[in-house]
Formats: C-alpha cells, structure tokens, sequence
C-alpha cells in the first residue's frame, strides 16, 4: 500500500499531497496520516504551521 499523504521539505517550507486513489476521498486513515504529517515538522525543528 502506498502512502496516503506525502510529505515535502524544500526551503522550510512543507508540502503535504493527498494520494488515495482517484478521488481522494477522506477516509479516517487519510485523516490520521494527514494528521501526523501536520506534527511532524515539530519532530524536525523550529517551523510555523
């Protein structure tokens, strides 16, 4: 299975891709993935959401 939501790093800046089939849908995997990659640039240092 592939991820649901990809996460880019490029200049600081943070870039999350939806990537659940043709229509993605959120189905609550989506939601949790989408979710951990909103903390994640908390887990790689100092950053604005």
């Amino acid at each position: 299975m592939s991820q649901l939501v990809n996460y880019q790093l490029n200049d600081g800046i943070a870039t999350l891709t939806l990537n659940n089939g043709k229509v993605n849908a959120f189905s609550p995997d989506l939601i949790a993935s989408f979710n951990a990659a909103l903390t994640r640039p908390n887990k790689t240092g100092p950053s604005s959401l």
